[in-house]
């Protein structure tokens, strides 16, 4: 067979308590006698393959590719990590079946990832096999890969010490784990990046690219840019596929990511299309399925519940639109109302296993229940706090694909700035988000029944772009300030002269309304022509 016929390979030896003499029989052994470059000491190779994921609510099911879905009115496609062969069944159903169109396949894995006899291994430490190694947090892409194609040299190179087999840890349905061991070869081992080329060798219609995203962290404006550059260079009829490890979070955002990209290619500016203009609505009180609906004990949200709420239910007195930050936001563009509403009928569609915008409210039901643990509330925060911050660059990036920003990449037009470079050019915006890093809690805190009622109709029912919802106009004029002893000027509080032998300063240290400036300019044209003549007589 080829490249990956990992199928006439040796079977699989059993658990490692019947494994052949001349093995070691713990893993902590193993783990400890480990000197490879990636495969290091107290590290391990973990089964990352999860059918028991797939969320049954789903309206199909591939086999080998957990979660998978279609963004209903888009060629995008989400996933979990796949096997070789539910890579295979993606292509199938997405491309073979439909006339054999191409494919671009997005793997947003930051985690070092191997295939070993077409199943995925991720690398873990033997004492949190369970939980993302934080060391690869921000890794590059053009690093993951040579890890892995380092990491696949370290198995071959430990396979010799074993008589041609390494030993990996499985993941059971339950969440327990055990032992195993696996016989291996240069074929049987693959990076990610083989695995499609191969797929691209056999004359799969298949791109590949790599967009590593931490886990649980909004993209960095480079990964924007990076998934727009290559779906702008894409043919206008190809998949867009999208994969993490569970087809949840980061697979969402990069669905959410790619359909308004499609909609600004095909349609150009401003983004959107009839049928999603007229069919939008309120998203407020809008139904809802979510992956992420239940929280667990430690604060997290999860998939135990697929039941749909409505947003309304979190709090009667709370949704999205009163947190502060994202009126601001809003009311920052000119086309601010308008794009934000596309982005919230993307993230809908987009929704089948989360709603990025819904989890921000529900990360803020945790935040508020007085009777939940200090540390199950903290980490809450946290997460939240990360969902915002994905919220508010999903709104920046709605407004910057419509703009004229991004018409030179889609050849609609000349001007080419990259969405980072777009808001280097905007530091407000990098301070809202430096505002949630460092203060988030004031974010989500859910305003009293008092502060809630006394706001009148008038103010709740406003939708300007930006004299918006919650908003009011505050008289800036004090005129029951002190006003300084030497000058007293009627409508101008806190002048104070400052004489610097022939020059008369005068300082405003409050805003003058409009009769103060009037009665203020006739008398400082008077001072300045005594000046002139004062200069002239010394002289």
């Amino acid at each position: 067979m080829g490249a990956l016929g990992y199928s006439s390979s040796k079977p699989t030896l059993p658990k490692i308590i019947e494994s052949a003499d001349g093995r070691p029989h713990e893993m902590d052994v193993v783990a400890a006698m480990r000197n490879g470059e990636v495969l290091g000491r107290q590290t391990v190779l973990k089964s990352d393959h999860c059918p028991g994921c797939h969320n049954l609510n789903l309206p199909e099911r591939v086999e080998g590719a957990p979660n998978f879905r279609e963004i209903p009115g888009f060629s995008v496609y989400g996933v979990a990590n796949p096997t070789v062969d539910g890579i295979r069944a993606v292509i199938q159903r997405v491309s073979t079946s439909k006339g054999n169109r191409p494919i671009l396949w997005h793997n947003m894995r930051e985690e070092p990832v191997i295939y070993i006899h077409g199943k995925p291994f991720v690398l873990r430490e033997v004492e949190r096999p369970y939980k993302n190694m934080l060391e690869y947090t921000g890794i590059g892409r053009d690093r993951v890969e040579r890890m892995e194609a380092r990491l696949k040299e370290d198995i071959l190179r430990e396979a010799e010490r074993y008589d041609g087999a390494i030993m990996v840890i499985h993941e059971t349905d339950n969440g327990e784990i055990f032992d195993a061991w696996e016989n291996v070869n240069n074929e049987a081992v693959l990076t990610p990046l083989e695995v499609y080329k191969c797929l691209d060798s056999e004359g799969l219609p298949i791109k590949y690219a790599r967009v590593p995203i931490t886990d649980g962290k909004a993209p960095k404006s480079s990964d924007f840019d990076t998934v727009a550059f290559n779906v702008a260079a894409a043919c206008k009829d190809a998949a867009l596929v999208f994969n993490c490890q569970m087809g949840r979070g980061r697979t969402t955002t990069g669905t959410v990511i790619a359909c308004l990209l499609r909609l600004r290619i095909n349609n150009g500016r401003p983004i959107g299309m009839p049928a999603i203009q007229n069919n939008h609505e309120d998203t407020t009180d809008a139904d809802y399925s979510s992956g992420e609906e239940t929280m667990d004990h430690n604060g997290h949200l999860n998939s135990e519940s697929w039941k749909p709420h409505t947003l309304t239910e979190l709090h009667p007195r709370f949704d999205i639109n009163d947190i502060l930050l994202l009126r601001k936001i809003t009311r920052l563009f000119d086309n601010g109302i308008e794009c934000r509403q596309i982005l919230d009928t993307v993230i809908d569609k987009c929704s089948a296993l989360q709603n990025i915008r819904q989890a921000v409210l529900q990360y803020t039901k945790v935040i508020n229940q007085q009777n939940m643990e200090p540390r199950v509330r903290r980490v809450a925060l946290n997460r939240g706090a990360e969902y915002l911050e994905r919220y508010l660059k999903l709104i920046a990036f709605s407004a910057y694909l419509g703009s004229e920003a991004f018409d030179g990449f889609c050849g609609q037009g000349e001007t080419k700035i990259s969405f980072k470079n777009w808001l280097q050019q905007r530091p407000e915006i990098q301070t809202m988000k430096w505002s949630i890093r460092l203060r988030p809690g004031r974010f989500f805190t859910v305003p009293d029944e008092h502060k809630a009622t006394c706001q009148p109709s008038i103010v709740k029912a406003r939708n300007g772009s930006v004299l918006g919802k919650g908003s009011i106009l505050k008289m800036y004029f004090f005129p029951g300030q002190r006003r300084s002893s030497s000058m007293n000027f009627r409508g101008t509080p806190h002048v104070i002269k400052c004489s610097i032998w022939t020059t008369n300063l005068f300082v405003f240290e409050e805003s003058p309304v409009g009769s103060g400036l009037r009665l203020e300019f006739p008398h400082l044209n008077i001072l300045l022509k005594a000046d002139l003549k004062y200069k002239k007589s010394v002289t």
